[in-house]
């Protein structure tokens, strides 16, 4: 029985689905070790950025702040509706 060969067609080039899939491990693999280089990258003492979900703690007196201008800005925009 002759071997039945599937092709895709590619930015007009023909290739087998194997040899698609190769081609897509490959590039998969490669941008694995380019991601791994930038993260040491960043790592090894550049800019060095808080953890995520920490924050300074704020005063009460700037949350009444923002608050209030919140509360002036939701006024102004029920009033111009």
């Amino acid at each position: 029985m002759a071997r039945k060969v599937y092709t895709v067609g590619l930015r007009g080039y023909s290739m087998e689905i194997k040899a698609l899939v190769v081609m897509l491990r490959d590039a998969a693999d490669e941008l694995e070790r380019i991601e791994a280089a930038l993260g040491t990258l960043q790592g090894s003492g550049g800019s060095r950025k808080k953890a995520k979900g920490t924050r300074k703690p704020m005063s009460a007196e700037a949350r009444a702040k923002i608050a209030a201008a919140q509360k002036k800005r939701w006024a102004k925009a029920k009033k111009e509706s």
